[in-house]
């Protein structure tokens, strides 16, 4: 993602959400490449809300993932959202989601492209809350957690 923010003229800026070992390496990466970013290692439950509804666009560019919610969660924000073409991003049910091979940085920076040539779409579950979204998950997931 990094090196495909600094494709642009000028560099789009990143944001990252979330802990790990790889900071400091992307730290050091974005210096080199002068692409600005952004590290928010501990956010509130309204923080990722906020970040998709407010990015120019939401890129999931994994390798691998368990259950692809991410891009779900951006769409359902109405965020323009790149994802690699992974199976689990690859079920999302419609074509709200721009794909791209996985670690293929030209088409990264073509699906992103194409992601910021859309317009903005209305929230796909109008009716449903972010908070009322997750009781449902969980009380799905409840039980299969239980056994």
């Amino acid at each position: 993602m990094v090196r495909a923010a600094a494709a642009f003229d000028p560099p789009r800026p990143v944001r990252l959400i979330g802990r790990g070992p790889e900071r400091e390496p992307l730290e050091g990466l974005t210096t080199s490449l002068d692409v600005p970013l952004t590290v928010s290692a501990h956010v509130s439950a309204d923080e990722p809300v906020h970040t998709c509804q407010t990015a120019g666009v939401v890129v999931c560019p994994n390798s691998f993932e368990g259950m692809g919610l991410t891009p779900i969660e951006a769409a359902a924000c109405a965020a323009r959202v790149v994802a690699s073409g992974i199976p689990p991003h690859r079920e999302f049910p419609d074509d709200r989601v721009e794909s791209s091979p996985p670690m293929d940085q030209d088409a990264l920076v073509a699906a992103i492209r194409r992601a910021e040539s859309l317009p903005p779409r209305p929230c796909p579950f109008p009716s449903i809350t972010i908070e009322q979204a997750g009781a449902r998950f969980c009380q799905a997931l409840g039980p299969l957690l239980d056994r």
